[in-house]
């Protein structure tokens, strides 16, 4: 079994490479694989042609690609090398999460996927302003604007997925709009991906974005089982019986659940503080 981070030089907020580190506590039987910019990403490894794809480091090319993929938040003047990295390999994306192995998309990560990013009043290292547009990788249809001239949304956040009360946070200078035929969470208490939607972030097959922040999966131990048991079906290996420090991340979710979960409860960030 095999987890794979997508660039971590370029994922260095809101602690989110705990996301993948706490994968790995849960599953200790698994190869943790880090894919900077400009290396062959382990999704795009062939099964059954290595040598179709000299690019693709050499080391890997006998592993078959990772049960799931994890890419996090990132600053905005990264988007552009994110996407020069991943674009080469849109289609050997496309047939991975068509395959149902996971990839996992957080906070301002899920701009990357959609049709395109309009980034409005972008301050460039010269020093001038102006709007500028990116092409996204065209994996749904959905479009990000991007506002650094103004307030940081920053709230708290209860949704559910699949039953399960996904709990956590955002701050963020974009938003998302569109992506209604693929959606993800459900809004029950706070903010959608836009002020006029109560969808939160968007899922087909194997894809799972979302623009929830920090360590999600340690806020949500029931969607890393999810997730956990999505991955152990593809491997083929018995999930494990519990979780890294269940009782402990448990008792956390439980605390944070009957506060955001009630009729009053105020999402605004620092309502619990």
């Amino acid at each position: 079994m095999k987890i794979e981070f997508l660039f971590p030089e370029l994922v260095t907020l809101y602690g989110e490479k705990a996301n993948v580190e706490y994968l790995a506590k849960c599953l200790p039987q698994a190869r943790l694989v880090t894919t900077s910019l400009g290396e062959g990403p382990a999704f795009a490894i062939p099964k059954k042609n290595p040598a179709a794809a000299p690019e693709i480091r050499s080391e890997e090319r006998k592993i078959l690609p990772p049960e799931l993929c994890y890419i996090g938040s990132m600053e905005e003047d990264y988007f552009e090398a994110a996407l020069e990295s991943l674009r080469p390999y849109k289609k050997a994306l496309e047939k991975y999460i068509k395959s149902g192995r996971i990839l996992l998309a957080t906070g301002n990560a899920i701009d990357l996927f959609g049709k395109k990013i309009e980034w409005k009043d972008r301050v460039y290292p010269d020093g001038h302003i102006a709007d500028c547009t990116l092409e996204g990788l065209g994996l749904f249809d959905m479009v990000s604007v991007v506002r650094r001239d103004q307030t940081r949304h920053n709230s708290w956040y209860y949704g559910e997925f699949e039953n399960i009360k996904i709990l956590g946070h955002r701050s963020t200078f974009s938003r998302q709009f569109g992506g209604s035929s693929d959606p993800f969470i459900t809004t029950l208490g706070g903010f959608g991906m836009n002020d006029e939607t109560k969808q939160e972030g968007v899922h087909r097959d194997g894809f799972y974005g979302t623009t929830l922040l920090g360590p999600l999966l340690i806020m949500n131990p029931e969607l890393t089982r999810y997730f956990i048991g999505k991955m152990c079906e593809i491997s083929g290996e018995k999930a494990p019986s519990e979780l890294f420090e269940e009782k402990l991340i448990m008792e956390a979710y439980h605390n944070r659940l009957a506060y955001l979960s009630k009729p009053d409860a105020r999402y605004a960030m620092g309502a619990l503080g």
